[in-house]
């Protein structure tokens, strides 16, 4: 049972002599006692009454003790299953995603939000309250982060324009889907006015522009080489994105490798104090045998020796 356990969180045992041939047993987790003895503490799941990163889930867990002591899942100390769970998913580099917000002139506080007012997000520098590991949270503000300058920058061309038949300026394409809070890469959605009407789409810049003229569409075109996207062009951001995966899950595989070989060479170790060979053990029983053997025939020589002197030897 204590071997399972150190696989799911590191822990400390001890045992110390109480007297008479008994001792006390001591179990702690990250400095924390799980048993001491008879006495002994639980951990318990709390659901989170408010997402940490924008993109989170509702409801994720948090781990306590069961007398309301914080259970500090982010420790640098600690290790195991558990820390690669909360690692992916809670990982966000060091950095929590919340809401963007800005202070006006007054000095009130608003959200920071696009030219079609949708919410945008931004990350906070957070390490004590965070793992530093590129978790599912990082990968979520990465793409938030790709389609909020995405869409705003496809939005911002096709309102500079009119529809077809230059009866009406143009709408946005991309708009956030209904009862969401931001835009984020789970909420974007095409915008149900253009899924209704596709006219309403803008073709062209101005209402004399002919059907020869595209200079809207070819503005369009550019924007996938336009370096708006932290200094770099949307195909390098979503390959940096690609890179740092495969970069993590080599590391991941790696680790996973080396710890392997290091549980082996140490199990190894505990067999040959604890364990049993079963070739040596072989060894064993043929010499045992052996011995049996000749200790048989040294009591029957004996016997015979005996049987002569007593029996066969005249007065």
């Amino acid at each position: 049972m204590i071997d399972d356990l150190s696989q799911i969180v590191n822990i400390t045992v001890s045992e110390s002599d109480m007297g008479n041939n008994l001792t006390n047993l001591q179990i702690t987790i990250n400095g924390n006692s799980l048993v001491d003895g008879y006495n002994y503490h639980t951990l318990q799941t709390v659901a989170r009454e408010n997402p940490r990163n924008v993109s989170d889930a509702a409801g994720l867990y948090d781990i306590q003790w069961e007398n309301g002591q914080e259970f500090y899942i982010y420790s640098d100390s600690l290790s195991g299953e558990l820390k690669g769970l909360i690692d992916i998913r809670d990982g966000c580099n060091g950095e929590i995603e919340k809401y963007a917000s800005t202070t006006d002139a007054a000095g009130n506080s608003t959200y920071k939000t696009d030219a079609d007012g949708n919410i945008l997000t931004e990350t906070e520098s957070q390490k004590d309250k965070n793992t530093q590991y590129k978790g599912v949270p990082y990968y979520q503000s990465q793409l938030n982060q790709f389609i909020q300058t995405f869409a705003a920058s496809v939005n911002e061309i096709l309102k500079k324009g009119v529809t077809s038949d230059g009866s009406a300026q143009g709408i946005s394409l991309f708009v956030m889907k209904e009862n969401s809070q931001a835009l984020t890469a789970s909420t974007v959605t095409v915008n149900q006015a253009l899924l209704d009407n596709a006219d309403l789409l803008a073709t062209k810049y101005n209402v004399s522009d002919g059907e020869a003229n595209v200079d809207l569409i070819v503005d369009l075109i550019n924007t996938k080489d336009a370096k708006i996207y932290d200094g770099g062009t949307g195909s390098f951001f979503l390959e940096s994105i690609v890179s740092d995966m495969s970069i993590d899950s080599s590391k991941a595989i790696n680790f996973t490798k080396n710890y392997m070989n290091l549980q082996t060479t140490i199990q190894n170790q505990r067999l040959s104090v604890m364990g049993v060979d079963t070739d040596e053990e072989a060894m064993d029983l043929v010499k045992f045998q052996e011995a049996y053997n000749l200790s048989s025939k040294m009591l029957s020589v004996m016997n015979e020796l005996y049987d002569r002197l007593i029996n066969n030897t005249g007065v």
